[in-house]
């Protein structure tokens, strides 16, 4: 069974077809970043992270989970990435909840990469 993150990961990195404004989406990383071996949002690789964060948000591949985007997201954000960081505030101020936020919080102080 393909992991969901993996599957998420090749519709981001494979579709040209998003044409998400700049200032509300990340923009997919690249097919060779997140196809190398043991690159993995469980690695803690901001990329893939912010990727999955994205999909837990729209769906490509995995359910819509507010709280799962805000954790992998917020994880990818305090390494410093650009894209997470800018849709974090999209998602504080348009697609969640403070109790959604909190639990994404928690999830992502829970986290512990392999």
């Amino acid at each position: 069974m393909i992991k969901p993150w993996r599957f998420c990961a090749v519709v981001l990195s494979a579709s040209a077809a998003f044409s998400l404004a700049a200032d509300e989406f990340p923009a997919p990383v690249p097919d060779v970043e997140i196809r190398g071996l043991n690159v993995w949002p469980e690695r803690n690789y901001a990329a893939a992270q912010s990727n999955l964060g994205f999909c837990y948000a729209h769906g490509p591949g995995v359910a819509e989970d507010s709280v799962e985007a805000y954790k992998w997201l917020l994880l990818a954000a305090r390494q410093g990435h650009e894209g997470a960081k800018n849709y974090i505030t999209f998602l504080e101020s348009k697609l969640t909840t403070p109790e959604q936020i909190a639990q994404g919080q928690k999830r992502a102080r829970e986290f512990k990469p392999r």
